[in-house]
């Protein structure tokens, strides 16, 4: 339905999936014959058109209250809607409680934004700028309304961060000039009794080409996991010592200059790169258990673009798309297939589950 996907969002009991498309401005809506899995997913011919995005150039991303009753779309601003008939979004009204992100004439728009499960707290990410680098962290004073918000946090994280599915702990990646990575470290924030500290500094990765700054941590901030590419070609796992300081446990497990995102499950035993699969085995050591391949498509799992372990470690959503002409802008970049295939863990091996054909990057 749209060019550009760009966000994503799946009602709570898994039924529904909305896709926020840049190229039309619309939320376009699909149901799920079983719940939470892609098999069968279908357009339902219902769509909403969102508010241009021509003032702040990209429709970011999509979320919404948990009971249906609000939806908000990040376009630099966040912009709220009311939808009068939960999850019916062709009874969205786009409210005058928004907000906007942009807070001085050459500053930048956030590109990510995250609600905590009580809508009492909102989570923006910050473009690369100097001095303006980080992650921000806002109270709701009236819960799901974003009119009433104030500044409570601040997270050191200019290039990438990751939260734990816990969300007590925050990792960041962070420069203070992003020109050079002299400086480069990551800031480990816990929170404890409801305030957040910085909890731990691990030495940076040198030069943000070496695996791009990803970074994944896994619940209660046990495991955190970067890769460290041309120097060690290889995925460093740390583990919390419970002293405020974290111990590099295994630099073993390969990575490639070709990797471009990294997925763990939420207790960090499973992780994922493209279409391989590294299980933990011991206290220390992750193993391969499989290199998934497979016949779903002609020419799908060959350097994969994107993958997403679910939280329980049951399934691995991979994306593929074949890019010509890039040169590092979407303008510039024309995709001949795309392609998404969900992989089911039967109990001792990979299979493929289905195909999803969403041109974008969605979460499972």
């Amino acid at each position: 339905q749209d060019a550009t996907p760009t966000g994503m969002y799946v009602k709570p009991d898994g039924t529904k999936m909305y896709i926020l498309g840049d190229a039309t401005d619309a939320v376009y809506q699909y149901n799920l014959p079983t719940p939470w899995s892609l098999t069968g997913a279908t357009y339902d011919s219902v769509s909403f058109g969102v508010k241009g995005s021509g003032e702040y150039g990209v429709n970011y991303s999509l979320t919404f209250k948990p009971d249906g009753t609000k939806m908000y779309v990040g376009q630099g601003q966040l912009y709220q809607y009311t939808l009068s008939t939960p999850w019916d979004i062709t009874t969205a009204v786009l409210s005058d409680h928004n907000f906007s992100t942009e807070w001085y004439s050459y500053d930048t728009p956030s590109r990510g934004y995250a609600f905590s499960s009580t809508g009492t707290k909102l989570y923006l990410g910050k473009a690369i700028r100097v001095d303006e680098e980080r992650i921000t962290q806002w109270s709701v004073s009236t819960p799901w309304d974003v009119s009433n918000l104030y500044a409570s946090t601040a997270f050191n994280g200019d290039i990438s961060m990751a939260v734990s599915p816990d969300g007590n702990t925050v990792v960041g990646y962070y420069r203070s000039d992003p020109s050079s990575s002299d400086d480069d470290q990551f800031i480990v924030h816990r929170r404890n009794a409801g305030v957040w500290s910085v909890y731990a500094t691990l030495p940076g990765i040198g030069n943000v080409t070496r695996g791009f700054g990803i970074v994944e941590v896994s619940n209660n901030g046990r495991y955190i996991f970067m890769p460290e590419i041309s120097t060690n070609d290889a995925i460093n796992v740390y583990e919390d010592q419970l002293d405020g300081t974290y111990a590099l446990i295994n630099n073993t497990i390969p990575a490639t200059t070709s990797l471009t995102n990294l997925s763990i499950s939420d207790d960090g035993t499973l992780l994922s790169f493209g279409n391989i699969i590294y299980r933990q085995s011991d206290a220390t050591t992750w193993t391969l258990e499989q290199t998934v391949t497979g016949d779903l498509s002609t020419w799908f799992l060959s350097d994969p673009d994107h993958c997403q372990i679910s939280g329980d470690g049951s399934r691995i959503l991979v994306h593929k798309s074949n890019r010509t002409n890039y040169d590092g802008y979407k303008a510039n970049c024309s995709y001949t297939g795309q392609e998404k295939q969900v992989w089911k863990y039967n109990g001792s091996s990979w299979v493929p589950e289905g195909v999803l054909p969403l041109s974008s990057i969605v979460d499972i």
